[in-house]
């Protein structure tokens, strides 16, 4: 079984989707998910299909709030003379969530409504109600099965709920202000013998809260004396409820509604009181290193939950895309799962299924590229005279330093503890700019410390590797390594120097998967240019280095410190990389093409089904080419070359970057 969901963003796209329902059962659930807010006027629905289960929700971030009514959401409104949905025939559920019905005043039209002898199961889900002649009203069918969960009813022309010869429920529910035709046997609830309600209140309807009332009542609460059932509470008035003038009707903390209900939890809608939905991972600002062949991460999503109403299952949305699958059956108040988000940087929204309006976000997760900063000192730290300002796109530069230890949007001073800038906000525009991926740095650095301070099975060593386990930041791409400016002034000998370089180096490949790039330092002093020759040398000899950089173009003393020095610092750091890791050299035959410059389609042939990593604008010259592109050394590249003026069809020809 799967979920089909149909994102809405107008009444055409509405229609479509009933249009599109299957006429037999394919085994799904189909699912309407509304992104856009606004209010709706559809034409009334015969929720008739065979399918599993109908399905019609607002997606979380425009599910009516019960905190904040007036914020933008989903509404169904202005419906006349008949159901907004009429449940007529056929066994299939059908579900409504996170919805808000304003129908037209009327006695003939209810929201929701199953027809007699149906046998249907209809869930109405943290929706809001307002006029019709009733909520919801279920006829004279044993079999049906009616469940309204955590949902306000009001100003109805006869009764909130009308239950009626079926195993049917209401949990956690607010009734108010109904009946307002003033008639002997409606009031707010409507039940019979089979009726299970729990925690739910009515006060202020006409005629009695609770009319025809025999069912398995408990722990509900009344305005009269009607309440039925154990742990009933009486005298219930607006008093006991938060911003009623402003259309919220949620518990009060400390009125008779607080801590009465089943398992200590509030009568009536308690969002935001004990119900309680918290994502533990990823926490807001949370960065993850990409899979750099799909360009997309796996990211593992934990939480915990607290609420009188048992999530069927735990849902997501990542940026206001289509709602995913999380946890299919959470227990016991936690829940887990996976889901793969592409790269950028977006909120993460976590639902129950069953009860769109209890969410949490985690804000500004991003997947992209990721470099460990392995041992380092000052000039990583940052300790430029001006911080600096990254000017990309919101969210793009992430962090994860000793100041905090936690991920968090991407500024100067890179450490919080110490004032000066650095040349990371920089590095990370160029890098945005060129790969259109968000980029985090993972930055272990300490001033003043040396090679052997590092050293392998040591204090700061020790850190360094839980610092990379607790940032838990999936893959790594490059990463960066600048020490020696105190190695110098101490006078650390090249043997011991070279040792410890390479071991960390090692270190580094083992730990990460990644290789790393040598940084050698700009200062003219004592020793410095042995420090430099030193490091240049371990670099190339040992594998898990990729190459090397010298800083000595960008300033000459112990710290860049100037604007054009950092700007320096960061466009030489950024070629480096970019040459080390994201650029090799391909040379493609074309026999027969004129000369000129043509947009050339390049594809990763080692994949199945090939994958187009770049479009590059390519010159050949008497059939040949030879180009920089962004595309690993060591590739095997599959290119195509279609052209109209002049006419040339697909001239194509595979190829290994160099």
């Amino acid at each position: 079984m799967a979920e089909v969901i149909t994102r809405i963003s107008n009444l055409i796209d509405y229609e479509n989707f009933w249009s599109a329902l299957p006429v037999s059962d394919d085994g799904d659930i189909h699912v309407a998910s509304f992104i856009v807010a606004g209010d709706y006027t559809p034409v009334s629905k015969a929720a008739e299909t065979p399918v599993v289960e109908i399905r019609i929700q607002a997606a979380p971030n425009v599910a009516y709030n019960k905190t904040n009514p007036t914020a933008p959401h989903v509404a169904f409104i202005g419906l006349a003379g008949a159901s907004a949905f009429h449940c007529a025939s056929g066994s299939a559920k059908f579900s409504v969530r996170g919805i808000r019905f304003e129908m037209d005043f009327s006695t003939t039209n209810r929201c929701i409504e199953t027809n007699r002898f149906v046998t249907k199961h209809t869930v109405i889900d943290s929706c809001r109600m307002i006029r019709g002649s009733m909520g919801f009203e279920e006829l004279n069918s044993p079999n049906d099965i009616l469940d309204v969960i955590n949902t306000e009813i009001s100003d109805m022309a006869y009764t909130a709920i009308r239950f009626n010869r079926s195993a049917s429920s209401s949990v956690g529910c607010t009734i108010h202000d109904c009946n307002t035709e003033n008639i002997g046997i409606w009031g707010g609830i409507y039940g019979d013998a089979t009726a299970t309600v729990i925690n739910t209140v009515c006060f202020n309807n006409k005629k009695g809260d609770w009319k025809g009332v025999s069912g398995a009542y408990s722990s509900n609460a009344s305005g009269d004396t009607s309440a039925s059932g154990t742990g009933a509470v009486t005298g219930v008035t607006a008093s006991d409820f938060v911003n009623t003038l402003t259309g919220e009707y949620l518990a009060a903390d400390g009125g008779l509604l607080k801590g009465t209900g089943t398992g200590g939890n509030d009568i009536g809608i308690s969002v935001g009181v004990t119900s309680a939905l918290v994502i533990t991972a990823p926490a807001s600002n949370a960065h993850h290193g990409r899979n750099k062949a799909t360009n997309d991460q796996v990211v593992l999503i934990t939480g915990t939950y607290d609420s009188p109403i048992t999530p069927t299952s735990i849902v997501c949305t990542y940026d206001g895309g289509v709602e995913q699958l999380v946890d299919a059956s959470p227990a016991g108040g936690t829940f887990s799962g996976s889901i793969t988000i592409p790269s950028g940087n977006g909120d993460l929204v976590v639902s129950f299924s069953n009860n769109a309006g209890l969410t949490d976000t985690s804000v500004n997760v991003s997947v992209g590229i990721n470099c460990f900063v392995f041992p380092s000192q000052s000039n990583m730290v940052g300790v430029a005279t001006n911080t600096q300002e990254f000017t990309g796109a919101s969210g793009y530069f992430k962090k994860y330093t000793l100041s905090n230890n936690q991920w968090e949007i991407g500024s100067d001073p890179f450490l919080t503890a110490t004032p000066g800038g650095s040349f990371f906000p920089k590095l990370a525009d160029l890098m945005v700019a060129k790969f259109g991926v968000p980029i985090g740095f993972v930055n272990a650095s300490v001033g003043t410390t040396t090679v052997g301070n590092w050293v392998v099975g040591g204090s700061l060593n020790n850190t360094l590797i839980n610092y990379y386990n607790n940032a838990g930041a999936g893959e790594f791409e490059f990463g960066l390594m600048w020490i020696g400016e105190s190695d110098a002034a101490e006078g650390t000998s090249e043997v011991n120097f070279k040792q410890k370089y390479g071991d960390l180096l090692t270190q580094f490949s083992t730990l990460t998967g990644a290789n790393c790039l040598t940084i050698g330092m700009g200062v003219v002093a004592t020793n410095a240019d042995d420090i430099r020759a030193w490091t240049e040398e371990v670099s190339l000899t040992n594998s898990s280095a990729t190459g090397y950089v010298d800083l000595t173009p960008a300033y000459s003393t112990l710290h860049y410190g100037t604007d054009t020095e950092t700007n320096d610092v960061a466009q030489l750091i950024y070629d480096a990389v970019r040459v080390n890791y994201y650029s090799s050299i391909i040379n493609i035959t074309a026999v027969g093409l004129p000369n000129g410059t043509y947009s050339t389609q390049l594809w990763d042939d080692s994949q199945d089904p090939m994958v187009r990593v770049s479009v590059e604008n390519i010159v050949f010259t008497g059939g040949t080419a030879s180009s920089e592109i962004n595309i690993g050394v060591g590739t095997a590249v599959y290119t195509r070359i279609d052209t109209l003026t002049p006419l040339v069809t697909g001239v194509t020809c595979i190829g290994v970057t160099e």
